[in-house]
């Protein structure tokens, strides 16, 4: 069993045959799939929780095949495969619940939450090691696209739009709303909830090692 047998399987589970040319996408799949398994491992073992996984374990996990998917479709736009490309995300969409724009860059390093409603529409640049919790919106907004820099935690409900620019080691709270805003390094950031203004403080400590080692 391994990455690429599931989503072979997928492909024709969750994709319209009279939309998609699925019999090119499995092609596709089958000849990248060596390429995509050591990109995908190279991603997913700095996460924390890689170690404690057996071979079978690694495989099911959900953050990890949407990992795996969403590599696919970024590979396949970096070919210029964009039906291909197209395709894929769909499935991540329809099995995980994560729309991610396949030439979107979400980092060479990152890793996703809970498979749930991950929206990232659209980032100027981005850093490494960040981590994408559920439920959360990442993209433009007024043609302005925000730029992520190294180790963020962007817990449930946030939401990064427009002409943003989050530091890095960053905390961003549950059901923060940041649109247009500066966020400098090292900082937890969150809603205050006598008044709604988005605010930030000093960081107690460096909540990426929860998810991630170097």
């Amino acid at each position: 069993m391994n990455f690429s047998t599931s989503l072979v399987w997928a492909t024709e589970r969750w994709l319209e045959p009279d939309l998609y040319k699925i019999y090119k996408i499995k092609k596709w799949l089958i000849s990248r799939n060596q390429i995509l398994e050591e990109r995908v491992v190279e991603i997913i073992r700095k996460r924390r929780d890689y170690k404690s996984k057996n071979r079978d374990q690694v495989y099911r996990f959900g953050p990890y095949q949407a990992t795996y998917i969403h590599e696919s479709a970024r590979l396949a736009f970096e070919e210029n495969e964009y039906e291909t490309s197209e395709g894929l995300a769909v499935i991540n969409k329809r099995i995980n619940g994560i729309d991610v724009n396949p030439s979107c860059n979400i980092g060479a390093t990152y890793g996703f939450g809970h498979c749930m409603n991950i929206v990232i529409g659209g980032i100027g640049n981005c850093g490494d090691m960040n981590f994408y919790s559920h439920s959360i919106t990442i993209g433009r907004y007024e043609e302005k696209r925000p730029i992520l820099g190294n180790k963020i935690v962007i817990m449930p409900g946030a939401v990064i739009a427009g002409n943003s620019v989050i530091g890095d080691n960053v905390t961003i709270s549950s059901g923060t709303v940041i649109i247009n805003l500066t966020i400098p390094s090292g900082v937890l950031v969150y809603r205050c909830k006598e008044d709604g203004v988005i605010k930030y403080k000093s960081a107690k400590k460096d909540y990426w090692e929860s998810y991630f080692t170097n």
